[in-house]
């Protein structure tokens, strides 16, 4: 086992949560808060060590029991949370993804002011990319491996994660601090695609700016150019309650996200087969 691999429990595992989104049918007695946390952390450690052998040796080159003794568990084991390789691609993908929609709303809850509320927001989403670099490349690399109903469930997210952003500009525009040809859908991509930017090119920006830097200069170009004299007059102050408020908003990583009720569940449980090396 690697040195630095997580200390778990025995290879006996009886928390796998069920997804939510399940046809119709017999269902087991829903588990109990503990036995919830468990799996939690379980799902939580193969994903780490996916992301760990995805970053390192390729998709291709990585196998389930490759994943397992980074994770220091057998293969067996993570066939109770996933249903091969694929699916752990997914579910390390689906956990950056859907960490946005858990950070965002911590970030903002009790804001009142609507433009420190957007700024909030924003802080938010460029954050879980610089807490998840290697998961953000790893997403923008991969996801064509997904089958279409993966795919489908990712832009989902994404789409629920922009509404968070859109709600907060549209509240902005209510509050009469925008521009009167505001097309905010397009500047909510304009804040998550220079959030991306930063994990993309994270490479050369790191020795060109500061990351608290480049989050507050993008942020301010963007909302210069879609408020008005009365939104811009107050955007000096708003962004300093925002920068001061989002060094309280915690870090998140692919290891932390709760997906139980996003992912589908595995299959029963099977012992791998020796193609499994290479599945």
């Amino acid at each position: 086992m690697p040195k630095n691999a997580p200390q778990i429990s025995p290879d006996t595992d009886d928390a796998v949560v069920e997804s939510s989104d399940l046809p119709a049918g017999p269902r087991r007695r829903a588990p109990s808060e503990n036995r919830r946390k468990r799996a939690v952390k379980r799902r939580g450690q193969i994903l780490a060590a996916a992301l760990q052998c995805f970053t390192q040796k390729g998709y291709h080159e990585t196998s389930i029991i490759d994943i397992g003794e980074v994770a220091g568990i057998s293969p067996g084991l993570i066939y109770k949370y996933c249903n091969d390789k694929r699916d752990v691609l997914f579910q390390v993908i689906l956990a950056i993804t859907e960490s946005y929609n858990q950070r965002i709303p911590q970030a903002i809850i009790g804001v009142k002011d609507p433009l420190v509320k957007l700024l909030c927001g924003g802080m938010a989403y460029y954050q879980v990319i610089d807490e998840n670099i290697s998961a953000a490349l790893l997403a923008y690399r991969e996801t064509k491996l997904l089958d279409k109903d993966q795919i489908r469930i990712l832009k989902d997210k994404e789409l629920q994660t922009n509404q968070l952003l859109l709600d907060c500009i549209l509240a902005c525009e209510a509050a009469g601090y925008c521009v009167d040809d505001l097309n905010a859908e397009l500047a909510t991509y304009w804040i998550i695609t220079t959030a991306h930017m930063w994990g993309l090119k994270n490479w050369r920006l790191r020795d060109v700016v500061p990351f608290d830097e480049y989050m507050r200069r993008t942020l301010k170009m963007i909302l210069a150019g879609i408020l008005n004299p009365t939104g811009r007059a107050r955007l000096p102050r708003a962004i300093k309650q925002a920068l001061a408020r989002s060094r309280s908003f915690g870090t998140t990583s692919v290891e932390s996200v709760d997906i139980g009720h996003a992912a589908p569940a595995a299959r029963t449980p099977r012992r791998p087969s020796a193609r499994a090396k290479n599945a």
